[in-house]
């Protein structure tokens, strides 16, 4: 881009560029990094034409998991629990994928999803998981799940700078009229009604995960319009609520109300509500989801090939084998011998890894993939002497972000940093031009994007900055547009190619801890059914 305004307006705006442009020369280095997010080496080698398999003599592994993220950490961890010998190549040179976490001196942070919420009881499989981390500590009398205290993220949990001040909660209450109130609660009343349903066997339409949930048709339906066609087809007119509503769409699934599915939109309120209506516990960890992520790497055994890349997935004639080329870190190249594989990572990349994938088609014709910038501020704790207890969710209402979320009160009170970390999700309507336009930014045109936002509701912070650590997801989740999700429900991309076995939140067509989970341990579970071995379900279908 041409000039430090024209960036700064291209993602925030032209009132917060032409603020930042005049305070511009008493701005001051910010110390930090660009953090790799293999953007460019994935770009470098999708080009490539397709590569020779090499013999290869090495043992004969039961099986291959491609990708570790959420997804393929889940599925290594339920196969290497049923005995099975399996390695697992990973791009990235940490386990996670987009709930990956990071460290500094201001302690462990987030680079993705940084929170799950408590599950319904249904939920066998993440309800095991959280009890075997130590979150779910029994059961309550009407039988929902019991959490330890410690986990639950404490007041206060949101506030929302609105009109020059902070405001508990995410809806904009200052200066709402009657009918604007009125219109909140007839949608929350709608929403607890989507909650509430129950199909003649007893099973939600909306609960993460998908593979728990209903498939009523009329629910379905919602699939096939916008959340902005639904508000307006049930007149709804208050901005505020569409300002919510919006928010809620940026937030989960990097879309605008006006291209979400009002499917996926319902389904982000509708979930998170328990038995009576009444919003789910949220439990975030200072490093997000990767405490999780954590977890379910001590659970798995086998190889573990880190700052590796998958370069082809090949099939013996006779169907004896996979041979799966690797080019390792030194770009030195490998051919693991398998009898399956599990693949973790999105079908465009299988499509060009997987010999005869293409074409055969899942989900809708491309997936959309949504661009995120996450950047981790280190802040000296004086920032807290002028400012009102600080959230754990903190979002500025004029600010095209997310704004931020802060671990401080999972800190000792004695630290003398305070972590911030700030969301972006670039919503454009076209993802390859979004994607140019992310990656042609520096670290310090990140940094001042990230500090001109955050001035509109701390006018001092650049005073009490340390450091300031920035990721771009070029990819980060699939988008939810209409028919995604009636597509996922029919399942197509689920069924293995071959020996292939798939596993990623586009299954869902919402990308959740939940449903990476799900869809990592049901691939397990069909590569531990396919190659004969005796199965006790852990999913709860």
């Amino acid at each position: 881009m041409s000039s430090r305004r024209d960036f700064l307006q291209a993602f925030l705006g032209a009132p917060l560029a032409l603020g930042a442009c005049a305070r511009g020369s008493k701005s001051r280095p910010v110390h930090g990094e660009l953090v790799d997010s293999l953007e460019s080496r994935g770009h470098g080698l999708r080009d490539e034409a397709v590569l020779p398999m090499p013999e290869s003599e090495g043992d004969l592994l039961d099986v291959v998991v491609v990708g570790g993220g959420v997804a393929g950490l889940s599925a290594r961890a339920r196969l290497s629990k049923a005995g099975l010998r399996v390695a697992l190549v990973e791009a990235d040179g940490v386990l996670g994928g987009t709930a990956k976490c990071g460290e500094n001196q201001g302690g462990m942070h987030p680079w993705g999803a940084h929170y799950v919420t408590a599950p319904l009881a249904e939920s066998t499989a993440m309800v095991r998981l959280l009890e075997e981390v130590g979150v779910v500590v029994g059961r309550t009398p009407s039988g929902d799940v019991a959490l330890a205290e410690e986990c639950v993220v404490r007041a206060p949990e949101e506030r929302l700078f609105h009109l020059g001040h902070w405001e508990e909660g995410l809806y904009p209450r200052a200066g709402a009229s009657a009918d604007d109130l009125a219109e909140l609660e007839r949608f929350r009343s709608h929403v607890r009604e989507l909650a509430a349903r129950r199909d003649g066997s007893g099973r939600r339409p909306f609960i993460a995960p998908l593979g728990l949930a209903s498939s009523d048709a009329d629910v379905l339906a919602l699939d096939g319009i916008t959340m902005d066609t639904w508000l307006a087809r049930e007149g709804y007119r208050s901005a505020r609520l569409r300002w919510l509503v919006d928010y809620a769409c940026r937030d989960d699934f990097g879309l605008r109300v006006e291209a979400t599915s009002a499917w996926a939109a319902l389904f982000y309120f509708a979930a998170r509500s328990g038995p009576g209506g009444e919003p789910r516990a949220v439990i975030p960890w200072p490093e997000g989801n990767g405490r999780l992520v954590a977890h379910l790497a001590q659970k798995g055994a086998g190889e573990l090939w880190l700052r590796s890349f998958v370069r082809r997935i090949a099939f013996a004639e006779d169907g004896s084998e996979t041979r799966v080329l690797v080019a390792d870190g030194a770009g030195d190249r490998h051919v693991l011998r398998a009898r399956r594989v599990v693949l973790a990572v999105p079908r465009f990349i299988g499509q060009r890894i997987v010999d005869g994938l293409a074409g055969q088609g899942s989900l809708v014709e491309a997936p959309s993939y949504g661009s995120w910038v996450v950047a981790n501020l280190t802040l000296s704790n004086t920032f807290l002497k002028d400012e009102p207890p600080i959230a754990w969710d903190n979002v500025i209402h004029a600010s095209p972000s997310l704004g931020y979320v802060s671990a401080r009160h999972q800190l000792d009170a004695r630290s003398p940093y305070v972590p911030l970390t700030h969301y972006y999700a670039l919503c454009d309507a076209d993802p390859k031009a979004v994607r140019e336009k992310l990656l042609a930014i520096d670290h310090a045109g990140w940094c001042d994007v990230v500090l001109r936002d955050l001035e509109g509701a701390h006018p001092r912070i650049r005073d009490h900055v340390e450091r300031i650590d920035v990721l771009r997801w070029g990819h980060a989740m699939v988008r939810p547009i209409p028919g995604v999700r009636t597509a996922a429900a029919r399942g197509d991309g689920q069924r293995p190619f071959r020996s292939v076995h798939f596993a990623h939140t586009e299954l869902s067509a919402v990308a959740l801890f939940e449903e990476a989970f799900w869809h990592g341990t049901r691939a397990a579970e069909e590569v531990i059914e396919a190659l004969g071995r005796p199965l006790v379900s852990e999913l709860g279908r």
